[in-house]
């Protein structure tokens, strides 16, 4: 009876008003997934949407150019790749539903692979198809005059190299910094039960 005495003493006198309690983690939880899955249900919505938009324009217009022609499918097929690779990660996201504290740290360690996976090698393939496919659809419109030529590819190479160089990694570097809060916010509360 003493010791359990003694535990019961020391199970009291533990300071636990720094530590969040478990509430706290599904509030951490259930936010998350939820966000995420309305972001990728509106990426592959509008990917789709657009895959579609594009295909029917390419039956309906009839380009003279193959370089038109040529960018519309890469243009189609980046868009693709888009809602494919959100596709696949949407059921991770939907598992998520009732998990222990454990399994959403490992949830959230395998997001972060995940995250630094898409933007060094499925982004790059991507947005380098979809660079392609942009710099040839426009050679049609822009080839007849040498001025308007120039100005059309200087504004879409300006505005490509601004998406490659400044918005991708901020947007990376944003993201991978609410990963790791939501990951130590998540350790906090396991450590609340070690």
């Amino acid at each position: 009876m003493d010791i359990l005495n003694d535990l019961k003493a020391t199970w009291r006198s533990a300071d636990t008003q720094n530590l969040p309690d478990v509430q706290t983690f599904k509030e951490v939880a259930a936010p998350f997934r939820n966000h995420r899955l309305k972001r990728k249900f509106l990426i592959i919505l509008l990917s789709i949407t657009l895959s579609v938009f594009f295909m029917v324009m390419m039956y309906i217009d009839t380009s003279r150019m193959i370089s038109t022609l040529v960018g519309e499918g890469l243009l189609v097929v980046s868009l693709l790749i888009l809602a494919y690779t959100n596709a696949r990660s949407v059921k991770r996201f939907y598992m998520l539903d009732n998990c222990s504290n454990r399994e959403f740290m490992n949830f959230l360690e395998q997001t972060r692979k995940n995250q630094t996976y898409y933007y060094k090698r499925t982004q790059v393939i991507a947005m380098t198809i979809y660079s392609m496919a942009l710099l040839l659809y426009l050679f049609e419109f822009a080839h007849s005059n040498l001025i308007f030529m120039i100005i059309t590819y200087t504004c879409t190479v300006i505005a490509l190299a601004i998406f490659w160089l400044v918005v991708r990694p901020k947007t990376y570097k944003k993201e991978v910094a609410k990963l790791q809060q939501l990951s130590e916010r998540t350790q906090a509360i396991a450590k609340q039960f070690e």
